[in-house]
């Protein structure tokens, strides 16, 4: 075994970028973890309403106000955004790093290869 010759990976002249690119997805995922918080809260604030005429009450209702979520729908928008957004960040750095890797480089995932 020790008679085999090991083969060397290539010196990859990528790793800057592939360190940015690594960065930038980074804070781009995080930035669209905030935005999906900022919208999930937006939707689930709530303030008490004036309810409705013939608004109807179960027996042993200790509660009578009536509630609405006047931000619903911009938290929906934002947070359906912030997962499309971190979806396509998460597609486009995995793109641009499997690009800038150098093809004669082997990972531990890939299939040994007869030499």
């Amino acid at each position: 075994m020790a008679d085999q010759p090991t083969l060397a990976a290539p010196p990859n002249p990528y790793g800057a970028v592939q360190r940015v690119v690594a960065i930038a997805a980074t804070v781009g995922i995080a930035a669209a973890i905030v935005a999906l918080i900022d919208g999930i809260v937006l939707m689930v604030k709530r303030k008490v309403t004036e309810c409705p005429d013939g608004h109807f009450f179960p027996e042993g209702t200790k509660n009578f106000d009536c509630y609405a979520h006047p931000r619903l729908a911009e938290g929906l928008a934002i947070s359906a955004l912030a997962v499309t957004l971190a979806a396509l960040l998460l597609i486009a750095a995995l793109a641009s790093l499997a690009a800038l890797k150098p093809r004669g480089e082997t990972s531990a995932a890939d299939p040994v290869r007869p030499v």
